[in-house]
């Protein structure tokens, strides 16, 4: 079954009410396994399915999902509202007529990859595609737009304009922890001296001034800091970790953890987005960054993605 339609049980008041000249489509993500932007990947594949069919989208991330704060009464039980603004105007009980999301729906933008089943692969049809998704559907609520707005200014992060007063930015996105332990199916780790190697030629170019660094890596933070010193900017509030255990799924005493982890990573890809080159590997957050940039109708000016490959073998990621 490629979707089922379901008719929304209501009392004859509330049917007077309901929406039937639209066809809702409820986008309900639920996965503890997912990382951030896999979550926010499968919602762009799902709106992307929404689209097509000229639906009205709602989405949900439900309460297993790692970012969740149970019991905390200032977060709505929906995760997604805790950065952005719902994708309809309306709720999905106002419609009489609702579609539930399928797994087997995310493979219609999929498809456009045109490339490996990996979903760490994709190609500029695809990325170009979801980020007119993004342009059209998904908003920052408007906490979290302030919030960052707040937070690029205590980093200095002043962006290249063409102007005396800009200056032009590398960001650079290296996943550590856990992809240390090289599970099957997932991408083998780029050494830091890799990174080195081509930003170091890039510098010698004068191509860029600033560096932007966005790592859940602390050891990998420290090499930076060492080798490049007042270049580097980066968010000094991000849990990072020096071991081989995730960030994304870490236990932690301070406030608001699980909330904080989204929006740390959230944030990186975003300033990621703003920068003017972007040196990264294989992971979601990359795949993320360039389809923010492709919301804009921009191009990074310089992309190089360290591909080391995928792992054949070894451990299951937990």
């Amino acid at each position: 079954m490629i979707f089922r339609i379901c008719e929304r049980e209501s009392n004859d008041d509330e049917l007077e009410e309901a929406i039937y000249d639209k066809i809702a489509y409820n986008i309900f993500i639920n996965n503890a396994g997912d990382g951030f932007f896999a979550l926010f990947r499968a919602s762009l594949n799902y709106l992307y399915f929404s689209s097509i069919l000229n639906l009205e989208p709602y989405i949900t991330w439900g309460p297993d999902v790692a970012y969740y704060e149970e019991n905390n009464a200032d977060f709505e039980d929906n995760v997604f509202l805790y950065y952005f603004s719902q994708v309809s105007s309306n709720c999905i009980d106002s419609y009489k007529y609702v579609i539930d999301s399928m797994w087997a729906h995310q493979k219609v933008a999929e498809n456009l990859k045109n490339a490996s089943n990996n979903g760490y692969y994709t190609n500029d049809e695809y990325i170009f595609t979801l980020g007119r998704i993004i342009k059209k559907y998904i908003s920052l609520n408007k906490f979290t737009q302030d919030k960052i707005s707040l937070d690029l200014k205590k980093i200095d992060f002043n962006k290249s304009d063409n102007s005396d007063k800009g200056k032009r930015w590398l960001g650079i996105h290296i996943r550590g922890t856990d992809y240390k332990q090289n599970c099957i199916e997932h991408p083998t780790m780029p050494s830091i001296s890799e990174y080195f190697e081509v930003i170091d030629e890039l510098l010698k170019k004068n191509q860029f001034e600033e560096i932007f660094l966005a790592t859940d890596d602390s050891e990998f933070q420290a090499g930076f800091i060492s080798r490049y010193g007042e270049k580097i900017h980066f968010y000094s509030d991000v849990m990072r970790s020096s071991g081989d255990e995730s960030v994304a799924f870490s236990t932690s005493k301070r406030e608001n953890h699980k909330y904080l982890l989204g929006y740390e990573v959230l944030r990186d890809a975003i300033t990621l987005s703003l920068c003017d080159g972007l040196i990264c590997g294989l992971s979601q957050v990359s795949i993320a960054v360039r389809m923010f940039k492709a919301s804009k109708e921009e191009e990074f000016n310089y992309l190089h993605i360290i591909d080391k490959g995928i792992n054949d073998k070894g451990k299951k990621f937990d």
